[in-house]
Formats: C-alpha cells, structure tokens, sequence
C-alpha cells in the first residue's frame, strides 16, 4: 500500500504576471452577451417536422412511389392502367366524390380516422389530456394521371395543389399500390 502521494510533496508556483506592463486577461467569467438584432420577435415552433410519405418499389420495380416536383406520385412501369387504380375501392376513409375520365382525374373525400379517434374520447380523458394538437386532415383531395411513352404517373394533391400530408399519402397509396402489383 502506497502511503505518501506526490501531490502531497506538490509545491505551489508563482501566480502568472503580464508581460511588460500589459493588462492581465479578465478571467471573473462575468462577460457580457450582445443582445440580438431582430426585426420580428421568433416564436420557436415546438411541433415536430412532417414525416415523409413511404417510397416503395415492387420487386420487380415496375411500381414506384416517389416524389416529383414535391408531390407524391406512383410511377407504373407497366401495362396497368392508371385510370383502373384510381377508381379502385380505396377503404373505409375513403370516399369517391367525382370522376372525370377525360381529364384522367379523381375526386376524394377523406375521413381522417385519428381525427374521429380524438373526437370520441370520453369527458375524463379530455379532462386530464394535454391539449392535443393534432390536426384533422379530413378533406379533399385529388387524383391526376399522366400518361407517358414509357411509364404513367399517378399524382396525389390537395384540392389546392399541394402535397397532403404522408399519413393521408400513406393510407391511400397502400391501396393502389396493393392493386397494382397483384397478379392478374
């Protein structure tokens, strides 16, 4: 067992002086931090960002969900026709609005299920709930195709031209794409 350690035989050195005549640096930690310059005050935003829609391939890669020009899109590769998927039974939170196959383009109307999940939650469970901020994505949405030399495209779009959001992308991409790739 060691009995004496070297830092008990430890000497203490001359504190540090400055260098002919300059000032000592302040180290008292007490500097100070310049306000900052906004022209508008920021309000963090503490939602999380969006998630991103699923993008698949079929095994043989004829089916594709992808992204283009920021919407979601399901690439066909092969000799299904877009306008047969897109009148397909798309599932309870789906409903068929209106149909043009001139403009080869579809109609929806969507009921969000978690929305109606929230709404029927009893009086306790919204009494000891923290506000929810989940927001209803219940609404319209639309179906255009594009049909091309080598592929056909299937684009899904809010009523106002922008890219919903990735569970309503989600729920009804699954269903065409489940049809596309079935065999016949």
């Amino acid at each position: 067992m060691v009995k004496e350690e070297p830092y008990l035989t430890a000497s203490t050195h001359e504190t540090l002086k400055a260098v002919n005549g300059s000032d000592m640096p302040n180290t008292s930690n007490n500097l100070e931090i310049p306000p900052i310059q906004t022209s508008t005050e920021i309000v963090p935003d503490d939602r999380p960002p969006a998630m991103a829609f699923a993008k698949r391939r079929s095994q043989n890669e004829d089916i594709v969900i992808n992204d283009i020009n920021g919407l979601p899109t399901i690439e066909i590769y092969n000799n299904v026709s877009p306008w047969e998927l897109m009148i397909i039974d798309f599932g309870s939170n789906w409903e068929l609005i209106d149909e043009s196959p001139e403009n080869c383009q579809v109609k929806l109307n969507y009921y969000d299920p978690i929305a109606k999940e929230v709404a029927d939650e009893g009086f306790f469970k919204k009494l000891f709930k923290i506000k929810s901020r989940y927001q209803d994505q219940s609404g319209q949405y639309q179906l255009d195709c594009s049909v091309e030399p080598s592929r056909n495209l299937i684009t899904l779009s809010d009523i106002n031209g922008q890219a919903p959001a990735s569970q309503v992308v989600d729920d009804l991409f699954a269903h065409i794409f489940d049809k596309a790739t079935q065999k016949p």
